[in-house]
């Protein structure tokens, strides 16, 4: 209250399931019942790096027009002790009978800092992810697969949300508001956040293990990246899975948990898999 000078009158405060980034949020509402804000809580070194990773994408998107996406504001932020905090204010969209989908808001968060052309190995998404998965047991040599296997591929190369999924957003018939924008990263194929959305649902909606979500995934990709051409989408898909097998087995490094081991050697054995007709 003191930092932020809004009339807070009580703190909810929410902590998801277990895994590697939880973080505690707190509800800030005032006396009629209304959030005022949601300020995120880190307590490792994992989560005071999302944090800070996502006050600045937010910083950076605040001049920018991704219609029909609408972008959390930052209110404040800030530490308590070896707490750190980042303070939003609440976003939402309009409920409508007829909302607009998750492939707008996709479509437009992969324009957000401009697309350009270049073959996977061209791009700065492959050097950094050889960077990212040094000396991972697992990764390291998925990323040399990739990039042995599609690296002369011509790719449109723009951004992505990072967490895409049904419960980061709310969509309404002329905006669809999106929130937790500490994985938002440029520089990358365009289609990974289509391509996360159906993996994610597949798996925690749907009730379908990670193999079957990868090879229903890959069946489907001619709907999934209909934006992509034909020929890139495979190594669209496969880029996918192994920017997803360094973030969970760095990650587990962190906060080690069997369902991430698990999600880490299936994926480490679905990158660029040979016997797969493409």
């Amino acid at each position: 209250r003191d930092e932020l000078r809004l009339p807070i009158h009580r703190l909810v405060i929410l902590c998801g399931p277990p895994r590697a980034n939880q973080k505690p949020v707190v509800q800030a509402i005032d006396r009629l019942g209304r959030t005022l804000t949601f300020a995120k809580l880190s307590w490792n070194d994992l989560t005071t790096e999302l944090l800070a990773h996502e006050r600045g994408v937010l910083d950076q998107l605040a001049g920018t027009v991704l219609d029909p996406v609408i972008v959390p504001r930052v209110l404040g932020a800030g530490s308590i002790g070896d707490t750190r905090w980042l303070a939003l204010a609440p976003v939402g969209a309009p409920p409508s009978r007829r909302a607009l989908t998750h492939l707008d808001a996709a479509d437009a968060i992969s324009r957000a800092v401009g697309t350009r052309q270049a073959t996977l190995a061209e791009s700065g998404f492959a050097d950094a992810l050889v960077l990212r998965a040094a000396g991972l047991s697992l990764a390291a040599p998925a990323v040399e697969r990739l990039i042995g296997e599609h690296g002369g591929h011509p790719l449109t190369i723009g951004s992505w949300h990072g967490d895409f999924v049904p419960w980061n957003m709310s969509a309404g018939r002329s905006a669809i508001a999106v929130w937790d924008w500490e994985r938002f990263a440029s520089d990358v194929p365009v289609g990974f956040d289509r391509l996360h959305f159906r993996m994610q649902v597949a798996v925690h909606r749907q009730g379908r293990t990670i193999a079957q979500a990868v090879t229903e995934t890959r069946a489907a990709l001619c709907d999934v990246l209909s934006p992509v051409e034909p020929a890139g989408r495979n190594a669209t898909f496969d880029a996918y899975l192994a920017e997803l097998l360094v973030r969970y087995e760095h990650d587990s490094l962190d906060s080690p948990n069997p369902n991430l081991t698990a999600w880490c050697e299936h994926l480490a054995q679905s990158v660029t898999r040979p016997e797969v007709t493409r």
